[in-house]
């Protein structure tokens, strides 16, 4: 967060050589380590024990409202699009457009902050594949995990399979962001929470993993894209008093949503 940005864009478990070889944007690519290798590690990393108000917080991922009590922050304003109007039933989760057309709407109404966006993207369900797998609605009084099933072999899925499915919903997202860059003025840089394992090995034990397990620093989960989009004008950001945090948050809903992207 201390990083030089008016306009912070996350794209979520992206992986630093996919999005390398995927980007269509000019700009300057250059990457970071991330504060851990889940976006729970990576909030508390970044966010706990901070005040951001000259930052509006606007996020397809439940995490930070399901962890409150740990993660103590304050941003100007969060915006939480995984709620009932932001959330897509077809494919169990918040369309990167939602993402889109919600920063463009915040952006108009308060154009002196700065503007943290949130996307899921890429991580499953992965949008624009036919695939079934990744879009089934969880049994809620059973646990499950994409990630794992397929670790334990319970799914019967190729890592070519994943990994194509894993880029289509990379460009996916690229799509969406294509459409906010030229409605946003001032500095924009395109980054991610963490990575995403697709079948390489860990370490310290070298087993095969699958997903973004905890705790686990190999580059393909905490090495992160920084692209530096160019920026012909900065903008005024101003600090204020924020406004209300929480505001009638489901906490069933995160539950849901959360068990629906695999965490719980």
């Amino acid at each position: 967060m201390a990083e030089d940005w008016d306009n912070l864009l996350i794209l979520d478990a992206c992986r630093y050589e996919d999005f390398k070889q995927k980007v269509p944007f000019e700009g300057r690519l250059e990457s970071r380590v991330s504060r851990g290798s889940t976006t729970y590690e990576f909030l508390l990393g970044n966010f706990d024990e901070r005040e951001y108000h000259d930052t509006i917080y606007i996020t397809a991922n439940p995490m930070l409202e399901r962890n409150r009590d740990t993660i103590s922050t304050s941003f100007y304003k969060t915006y939480n699009i995984w709620q009932e109007n932001g959330w897509d039933a077809n494919h169990q989760t918040v369309l990167a457009e939602t993402v889109t057309e919600t920063a463009r709407q915040v952006h108009e109404r308060h154009p002196s902050k700065r503007l943290l966006v949130h996307y899921l993207q890429p991580h499953f369900p992965f949008v624009r594949s036919t695939t079934k797998f990744d879009k089934r609605i969880p049994d809620p009084d059973e646990p499950t995990n994409m990630w794992t099933e397929i670790l334990t072999g319970e799914l019967d899925i190729s890592p070519e399979t994943v990994k194509d499915a894993y880029q289509r919903n990379l460009e996916y997202v690229f799509g969406s962001v294509e459409e906010l860059l030229p409605v946003l003025d001032g500095k924009t840089v395109i980054s991610s929470d963490h990575g995403n394992v697709i079948n390489e090995r860990s370490f310290p034990i070298p087993i095969r993993e699958w997903g973004h397990p905890p705790q686990t620093y190999i580059d393909e989960l905490v090495k992160v894209p920084w692209f530096v989009t160019k920026a012909d004008e900065r903008r005024c950001i101003q600090s204020e008093d924020p406004e209300s945090e929480r505001s009638d948050v489901d906490e069933q809903a995160v539950q849901e949503r959360l068990k629906n992207l695999g965490y719980v």
